[in-house]
């Protein structure tokens, strides 16, 4: 029953809009507004929209008013073809001087300078081809006359000219291999020279740890200068430490050598008084102290 209802309610609407069939527009009274505007909220900070809404003014075309009647401006239409027009010539300005600029190949370039000029209708390639052709002819050419000594120059002095040029660079090589060699025999010369410097040090070395040598302390001192002249002294070591010894009592000896000298004559001292007191097995209590005790190096010597 709800069905039946509803479809007679259909329809009677479809009779009202004067229509047997609801589609199409749905027409209403005259004058009554079938399509509700919502109110939206102004926003008064919003500064870009009323700027927007005047600049859209601005592009609108409006009558002229009664004060613009003596001063017309141009029309924003015929503005536009104006520009339009002046932008065609200038690209047409920018044509022509790209069609004036010749655009120059480095071939040309190198070609010209040499005297070869590219024709109207010749490619790169083709140039090339015809400067290789033209030079080769002239080369032979130039060999032919040589050969028979019609060129400028004869044949002998070609072949004296290039074996000086031989001869140059031949000296040239063999300056150079002897530098070289000149330079590496420098070289091992020194390596051979530090070699044996370095042998000898060894050697004195270990024959100053063993005594075979005297060290430079225990060598006579011989002094010069512009005043007087120290000769060698002879040492003659004491027989005690306490007796006084012949260099002493010289006063021309300075203060360093006498020192020097000091310290020799009491480890001579030191050593024959300890050769003198040395026994071959100390047992240790036989005496009342404790035996003394000898370095290694001078129990060597003692040897």
């Amino acid at each position: 029953m709800s069905k039946v209802k509803k479809f007679a309610n259909h329809i009677r609407k479809a009779k009202r809009n004067g229509e047997a069939d609801r589609r199409g527009p749905k027409r209403g009274p005259i004058g009554k507004k079938t399509k509700k505007s919502k109110m939206r909220a102004a926003d008064p900070f919003n500064v870009a929209a009323r700027q927007a809404k005047l600049h859209d003014l601005n592009k609108i075309n409006k009558p002229i008013s009664e004060t613009e009647l003596d001063v017309q401006k141009v029309p924003r239409s015929i503005r536009e073809i104006l520009k339009a027009k002046e932008k065609i010539k200038e690209q047409k300005e920018m044509m022509k001087q790209n069609k004036d600029k010749k655009v120059i190949s480095k071939i040309t370039e190198v070609t010209e300078k040499l005297g070869f000029k590219k024709k109207r209708y010749e490619d790169d390639s083709q140039l090339i081809r015809r400067v290789v052709i033209e030079t080769n002819q002239a080369v032979e050419e130039q060999a032919i006359l040589a050969k028979y000594g019609l060129a400028g120059r004869s044949q002998k002095e070609l072949d004296k000219d290039m074996k000086e040029y031989k001869e140059k660079q031949q000296k040239k090589k063999e300056t150079k291999k002897m530098l070289h060699e000149r330079r590496i025999a420098n070289i091992k010369a020194k390596e051979e020279k530090e070699l044996k410097e370095k042998e000898a040090a060894k050697e004195r070395r270990r024959r100053a740890k063993f005594g075979d040598i005297e060290t430079d302390d225990q060598k006579n001192v011989e002094m010069t200068s512009k005043e007087f002249k120290v000769k060698k002294f002879v040492k003659e070591a004491p027989k005690s430490r306490f007796e006084i010894n012949p260099w002493e009592k010289n006063e021309k000896i300075t203060s360093k050598q006498r020192r020097k000298m000091l310290k020799e004559s009491d480890k001579e001292i030191r050593e024959k008084e300890a050769k003198v007191f040395k026994k071959d097995n100390i047992k240790f209590g036989e005496v009342a102290n404790e035996p003394p005790k000898f370095s290694v190096k001078l129990l060597r010597k003692l040897k």
